[in-house]
C-alpha cells in the first residue's frame, strides 16, 4: 500500500488527520483478512460432518434397531395381558342325586299312601296314575306342571338310564301284552323302588323288579329340571 502525503503535509493539523485516517482503513482492511481461529476452524468442520448422508449400512442399521425397538414393545404388552394356562381338569363322575327337591318329593307321596284308584281323580279322595303324579309335583312347588295323560309326559320327557335315575323322575309302562302304546306311569323313589296308583290297591309301592312291572317296563323319563 502505497502511503500519498498530502500536498501541504508540513501543516502538523493535516498531517496529523492524515494519520488518523490512514490507520483507520489500515485497521479495517485487516480485519477483513483475518483468518478463522482453530476454534472456528473446527465448529465449521462439525457443521459440515452433521450433513453427511449415512452410509446404506448404517440406515439398515437404524431401521433394524427401530424394527427391533417395536417388537419389544409389542412383546411387553402381550406379556401384560397374558392368560395363565388353565389346569387340566380331571373328570369327575356324576353321580345323580338322591332327590329332586331334598326329599319333598318322596315325604309328599308318602302322605297319600293307601289313598284309592279314582279314574281323573286328583285329590286324597282318589286318583289314577296321571293324576297321581301332577298332585305330587304341586304340592313341591311344580306350579306349572301339566296334568295330562301317561302317554304325553312320556313323549315330552328326557330319556333317563336306570343308573342315572333319581328321585322324582317318572317311571312308564306299556299296555299289557301290546309294548307299544303308554298306559301307566308312577314316580320313582329310588333303590328300583316307585310310588303310584294301582287300579286295585290305590296309592301303593311296587318294585322295578316285580315280574308284571319288569314285563311292561318301557323306560325312565324326566321331566323335572
Amino acid at each position: 500500500m502505497r502511503l500519498r502525503l498530502p500536498k501541504n503535509w508540513k501543516s502538523p493539523t493535516k498531517l496529523l488527520v492524515f494519520l488518523i485516517t490512514f490507520s483507520l482503513v489500515g485497521c479495517s482492511t485487516y480485519s477483513t483478512n483475518v483468518r478463522p481461529s482453530f476454534d472456528e476452524n473446527y465448529e465449521k468442520k462439525s457443521r459440515e460432518s452433521t450433513n453427511v448422508r449415512p452410509s446404506y449400512k448404517e440406515k439398515q442399521k437404524v431401521k433394524q434397531e427401530s424394527k427391533d425397538l417395536k417388537q419389544k414393545e409389542v412383546d411387553d404388552n402381550i406379556s401384560e395381558f397374558e392368560i395363565e394356562p388353565k389346569e387340566e381338569t380331571k373328570k369327575i363322575e356324576e353321580t345323580p342325586p338322591k332327590s329332586l327337591r331334598g326329599g319333598e318329593i318322596k315325604k309328599s307321596a308318602d302322605k297319600y299312601l293307601g289313598s284309592p284308584y279314582h279314574y281323573g281323580g286328583t285329590t286324597k279322595r282318589g286318583f289314577d296314575c296321571s293324576g297321581f303324579v301332577w298332585r305330587v309335583y304341586q304340592d313341591v312347588g311344580y306350579t306349572n306342571f301339566q296334568r295330562e295323560p301317561s302317554q304325553a309326559m312320556f313323549n315330552r320327557g328326557k330319556s333317563i338310564s336306570q343308573n342315572s335315575a333319581r328321585e322324582g323322575d317318572l317311571v312308564f309302562f306299556y299296555v299289557p301284552r301290546s309294548r307299544k302304546n303308554i298306559d301307566h306311569v308312577g314316580i320313582y323313589i329310588g333303590d328300583e323302588q316307585f310310588i303310584h296308583a294301582s287300579s286295585s290297591k290305590g296309592i301303593m309301592y311296587n318294585k322295578l323288579t316285580d315280574v308284571y312291572w319288569k314285563d311292561n317296563f318301557a323306560g325312565i323319563k324326566r321331566l323335572l329340571p
